[in-house]
């Protein structure tokens, strides 16, 4: 299925028919490949998540883009999430500002200056944030970006919230935007419509997608 452009609304403000089956069928394909990527990480043994984590930091690390940037947006890894510890490590070592998401009471992402040891607090959605944001410096930036999955190209599920999709289209005007994922979440095509955003990179343990 490839990206849809979806059509005017009917005259009484709702849209066609035919747009909300299609909206629907994107919806409900989205959830099973949700719960399918869930499953494929959930799988993956201990000692291969360390090892995948850490191939997909060396790959970050490697990139021109990294070494170019001033700034970085990153995250704070859930549970199911690449952890990208010692890539924000790496950052605040080679004196680059990094910033992780917060997500506000409004629904929108919000970004906050991160530091080693720094205090936290967990949100409702069960993430690790900062408790004082901060808006991304216009320097250039590169911006990892986590998912439940990811095509080849470069097409991006997350979550559901549309918290990354609505943010990416900002962060892109910084710089370039990289989304971390195993090779496990790596499928033929992610399902997606108007709203949702292409990463400009993905790396992978195993590949670099440009």
């Amino acid at each position: 299925m490839g990206a849809l452009s979806f059509g005017v609304p009917g005259c009484d403000g709702r849209a066609p028919r035919g747009i909300e089956s299609t909206s629907e069928i994107i919806k409900e394909a989205k959830a099973g490949m949700r719960a399918l990527a869930r499953d494929r990480v959930s799988a993956m043994s201990e000692e291969a998540r360390t090892r995948a984590d850490q191939d997909i930091c060396e790959s970050v690390l490697s990139l021109s883009e990294y070494r170019d940037a001033e700034q970085m947006v990153a995250y704070l890894a859930l549970a199911d999430e690449v952890c990208v510890q010692r890539v924000l490590k790496n950052a605040i070592a080679a004196s680059k500002r990094v910033l992780v998401p917060v997500v506000g009471d409004d629904g929108q992402l919000f970004f906050a200056r991160w530091l080693p040891a720094m205090h936290l607090e967990k949100s409702q959605l069960g993430v690790r944030e900062p408790t004082v944001t901060e808006a991304p410096a216009v320097v250039p930036t590169l911006s990892l970006i986590p998912g439940r999955a990811f095509d080849r190209d470069r097409n991006r599920l997350g979550r559901g919230g549309g918290y990354y999709d609505r943010a990416m289209q900002d962060l892109e005007r910084l710089g370039p935007t990289v989304g971390v994922g195993y090779t496990c979440q790596l499928v033929d095509q992610v399902p997606h419509g108007v709203g949702d955003v292409a990463v400009g990179l993905l790396v992978t343990d195993t590949a670099i997608y440009r």
